[in-house]
């Protein structure tokens, strides 16, 4: 963890140059969103992730990408993730399913399940799925639909769907492992005082988020007109630890994907920070 208490403003830009660390930072939705990143880190950008620009592609030598947090901690449960696929019919052998182009990483995951899982061969269709596209959806042919962040919590409120599956507690049920559906990266490449520099900002983000859940809350009921009670409950029981049961999991889905090549075979590095 970072520092309990978060530093003031001129106290922070005191002690970071501005524009030290121009790296692209990608984010969305309420719960990952790094909350006074702009005054800890001035000149940092932020985009989308289901956007963000292909491998390559950048001009930006130096990136970190959050999607979301490691998981969600409910009292009686293991942890697993508020986003889910909500079918309309339980049977999902040949229906259609809607799929968010906010998340890569869910999409594999209910490949995974629907394949290795349940056995069934579903029919895909790419959707806009955010929250301004959500009551477009009732006019799109489908039996179920893939959302995460924002709009999970809104549909959720709306209770649209028959049913509704939490694709982190499925994978738990299957692998016995928590599911991490992203982490805080950055390129190797990257220059290391900027890496450092972001890292110390998110770090201070957290703690500052931590300790103000209640203001959180407050924002994210207007932002979502969802009640503020629903948020609170739920920002209280994010989970962004990494451990070494995070990581088993996280290698265990690395694997997974690269037995189909869906991604290329390899090892994570993790930034020395001590």
């Amino acid at each position: 963890m970072g520092p309990r208490a978060p530093p003031s403003t001129s106290s922070t830009e005191g002690r970071r140059r501005p524009g030290s660390a121009r790296c692209p930072c990608w984010t969305a939705w309420n719960e990952s969103r790094p909350h006074r990143l702009h005054q800890l880190l001035p000149g940092v950008r932020r985009h989308r992730p289901g956007r963000r620009p292909a491998p390559g592609r950048s001009r930006d030598r130096h990136a970190l990408r959050a999607q979301r947090p490691a998981g969600r901690r409910r009292a009686g449960r293991e942890r697993g993730e508020r986003g889910g696929i909500r079918p309309q019919c339980p049977r999902l052998r040949r229906a259609t399913v809607l799929l968010t182009a906010s998340s890569r990483t869910s999409v594999h995951l209910l490949e995974l399940l629907c394949k290795d899982v349940w056995h069934v061969q579903p029919r895909f269709a790419q959707a806009r799925a955010e929250a301004a596209d959500l009551d477009g959806l009732a006019g799109l042919p489908h039996d179920a639909v893939l959302v995460i962040g924002d709009p999970a919590l809104l549909l959720a409120a709306r209770h649209a769907y028959a049913h509704r599956y939490d694709l982190g507690e499925e994978w738990k049920r299957w692998t016995g492992l928590p599911f991490v559906f992203a982490v805080w990266a950055a390129r190797r490449a990257a220059a290391r005082h900027a890496v450092h520099e972001v890292h110390q900002a998110l770090l201070e983000s957290r703690a500052w988020g931590l300790e103000h859940l209640d203001l959180l809350a407050e924002a994210a009921a207007r932002a979502c007109n969802v009640p503020r009670e629903t948020c609170l409950e739920y920002f209280a029981g994010l989970d962004y630890a990494l451990s070494y049961k995070h990581l088993a999991g996280l290698t265990d889905f690395f694997r997974r994907l690269a037995a189909r090549g869906i991604v290329p075979d390899g090892s994570l590095r993790f930034l020395q920070v001590a």
